[in-house]
């Protein structure tokens, strides 16, 4: 069915005989992406994420401000282009107001690493399309840990967050 590129049919039979399940969702094959190539991470390269999962303390509550670079976390991103990547493009699951914090990275030290980069497949009832590309999920932490990535918050689709000033957020609500 992928190479025919019947995604619908391929989700489908995912969905029935629950392949790929992560967090009870059923993710598409081949990391979600096809025709994928080795990208070089270069200086000022931009990056953005919705995030849907949230880690948060055993005892936070509503009013308490978080560093968002201790909440981020995940590995896929839409590589910044001259044009807006939609949320429908990402074939990510559910809507938009589903994820609790959009954001972009911009590379901003020397990195001698590639990701990978590949076109979105048609999934969770979204048209795909768009570029996306996988940093591990050790890299991403090197990155943050490393000061190589500038974190910049967008918005809170779900309103579970006010973004404050200087990469922290407030809690709103619990999730």
């Amino acid at each position: 069915m992928a190479r025919e590129g019947k995604w619908r049919e391929l989700e489908q039979l995912f969905n029935e005989n629950r392949i790929n399940v992560s967090d009870d969702i059923s993710w598409p094959p081949l990391d979600g992406a096809i025709n994928q190539y080795d990208e070089i991470i270069a200086v000022l390269n931009k990056y953005d994420r919705f995030q849907r999962n949230i880690e948060l303390p055993a005892n936070a509550k509503p009013g308490d401000i978080f560093d968002a670079e201790k909440l981020v976390r995940g590995y896929y991103f839409s590589p910044v282009g001259s044009s807006p990547v939609s949320f429908g493009q990402r074939a990510l699951k559910g809507v938009i107001t589903d994820y609790h914090l959009e954001y972009e990275i911009v590379i901003k030290g020397p990195i001698d690493k590639t990701a990978k980069t590949g076109k979105i497949i048609p999934w969770h009832g979204h048209e795909g399309g768009a570029l996306q590309t996988k940093f591990s999920n050790a890299e991403w932490f090197e990155l943050i840990r490393d000061k190589k990535v500038q974190l910049n918050l967008k918005s809170s689709p779900s309103g579970m967050f006010e973004i404050l000033p200087g990469g922290k957020v407030k809690l709103l609500r619990l999730p």
